[in-house]
């Protein structure tokens, strides 16, 4: 079903005169490794416009003749996109254009035949052919590819695109936007963490109020907001689509948007849940290796580290030295862990990268993501407090390995300490694993 564009090249045009022709804004290779400049290189790759795509549209150049691929279930927009490549690779090489379907067109007839309203109609109707066994629930499933990810729609995308048949091309499209950009349409995506409770892991996701977020459905529990005072509430992640309703969208089988609710919204939220909440997330039961609970201590403001300042991809100057600055109040604590701290001191202050890459490698001997590994040594640690201190100094700790987080999402903040989403998020979970 997709639909194919040939053009003879008696040699292979500029990549940047071919760009510069198609004049596409922000028009990009899925294959970073494509060149910027110099002939078009022989193979097959795949062009998208950020921001704007459902699928890629796929050219291949081999032995004086480029294909021009528009892949099936393919958007409007990429059918443009496909005729732009199309025309420019013909007006390059002074050559007619050759649909799959017709006979060769000169340039001035091919654009006259091959319009907007030729787009939008072929990409209805190749539509209306890939969804509509899986509409009628011939097929349970189908995935689909759209840039550089894979859409899994099910029984309950089926369900919610019938609740409208008359715009249902609009809402699947609309729906492949926002899996393919979040960002850009204002949705937040939590991370998910794996967590032990009572020696099961978990995985826990997090939402607050007044942001529009993009929950995953693996996530077993969701982290609710309660305010800075009152920490975390756990909700089974079912038990929060059934709450939200309507007010809540599934964009993929295991990608649920959710809104942005505000205060009032909000606060009756937290009241239906209240009797479906469960017990706040702990860490895994504190190991009886007194070598390895040692290390987990001294090591502990890292892991804490790298889950807030880490979590945008880089590490600048100033979270460094926030981390230099925040071990040493750490150290400063008048118990067994001020102790464990104090002894990893001179390490953190002389090569704060070298200790970093120690968490790091260890992050990599579990079997889980490095993320998830990175979670559970951080609920790891909050047993291992709860087991060697009372319950005054533990809270204490934990709280100031919470600070700790805290100063590195702030240091590159710019003046005013801006907190990033992602951050906040990070710094949501550690409240949640140490019930703070």
């Amino acid at each position: 079903m997709s639909h194919s564009l040939y053009v003879q090249l008696a040699q292979p045009p500029a990549v940047e005169a071919l760009l510069g022709v198609i004049l596409v804004e922000g028009l990009a290779a899925l294959e970073a490794d494509f060149p910027a400049a110099g002939p078009w290189p022989a193979g097959i790759s795949h062009w998208h416009r950020p921001g704007a795509s459902a699928r890629s549209t796929e050219i291949e150049y081999d032995e004086g003749q480029v294909r021009v691929r528009i892949l099936a279930g393919s958007s409007p927009a990429d059918y443009i996109l496909a005729l732009r490549f199309a025309m420019g690779f013909a007006h390059l090489a002074g050559s007619a254009i050759a649909p799959e379907d017709d006979e060769p067109l000169a340039l001035a007839d091919f654009r006259a035949k091959y319009d907007a309203e030729w787009a939008k109609g072929h990409a209805s109707s190749t539509l209306k052919m890939v969804l509509s066994q899986y509409l009628r629930g011939e097929h349970p499933s189908i995935q689909l590819t759209t840039l550089d990810r894979t859409l899994h729609a099910g029984p309950r995308l089926r369900a919610d695109l019938l609740r409208e048949p008359k715009r249902i091309a609009h809402r699947w499209f609309d729906k492949i936007q926002r899996f393919n950009y979040p960002e850009e349409a204002g949705l937040f995506q939590p991370q998910v963490m794996v967590v032990e409770r009572e020696g099961v892991a978990q995985r826990i996701t997090t939402y607050a109020p007044e942001t529009r977020s993009l929950l995953w459905e693996r996530a077993e529990l969701v982290a609710l907001y309660q305010g800075d005072d009152d920490g975390l509430a756990l909700l089974p992640f079912e038990r929060l689509v059934a709450l939200l309703g309507e007010r809540a969208e599934w964009i993929s089988e295991d990608l649920l948007d959710c809104p942005a609710l505000d205060m009032a919204a909000w606060a009756s939220l937290l009241e239906a849940a209240r009797p479906h909440l469960v017990v706040e997330a702990g860490g895994p039961p504190a190991s009886d290796n007194a070598q390895a609970e040692q290390w987990l201590l001294q090591h502990a403001p890292g892991l804490i580290f790298l889950l807030v300042a880490g979590v945008d991809g880089r590490i600048d100057d100033k979270e460094r030295q926030s981390l230099q600055r925040e071990i040493q109040r750490l150290a400063a604590i008048d118990n067994p862990f001020g102790v464990a701290v104090r002894d990893i001191l001179p390490l953190v202050q002389q090569a704060p990268e070298q200790y970093l890459q120690q968490v790091a490698d260890a992050l990599q001997t579990g079997d889980g993501e490095p993320l998830e590994q990175l979670a559970a040594f951080i609920g790891a640690v909050g047993s291992i407090l709860d087991a060697q201190l009372d319950n005054v100094q533990a809270r204490y700790s934990k709280q100031q390995l919470y600070n700790l987080g805290h100063a590195a999402a702030s240091a590159s903040g710019g003046l005013f300490g801006k907190i990033s989403r992602e951050e906040q998020a990070a710094l949501d979970l550690i409240k949640a694993l140490y019930r703070l």
